[in-house]
């Protein structure tokens, strides 16, 4: 029992250790490997951006959100 209680109480050590992503001004982020992002956005009609699935190469895309606020990635169709 104080075995477990020592293990858990180092494992709680070692977490408080851990990384964290640096903050951005607004609250944002940065994801590791990534690229600096706002709390929120909000896409509009004309906004592009890209869509990467990384095991699904074959539904990589760049869409650009229509007037009716609805994108069109190949193989998917509208969303």
């Amino acid at each position: 029992m104080i075995r477990d209680l020592i293990a858990v109480v180092a494992a709680l050590a070692v977490a408080g250790c851990a990384a964290r992503a640096p903050a951005l001004e607004g609250g944002g982020t940065v994801i590791p490997g990534g690229v600096p992002m706002a709390a929120e956005h909000t896409l509009t009609a004309g906004d592009e951006f890209e869509i990467r699935l990384p095991f699904a190469a074959d539904y990589n895309d760049r869409v650009t959100v229509g007037m009716d606020g609805n994108v069109s990635p190949k193989q998917l169709g509208v969303v």
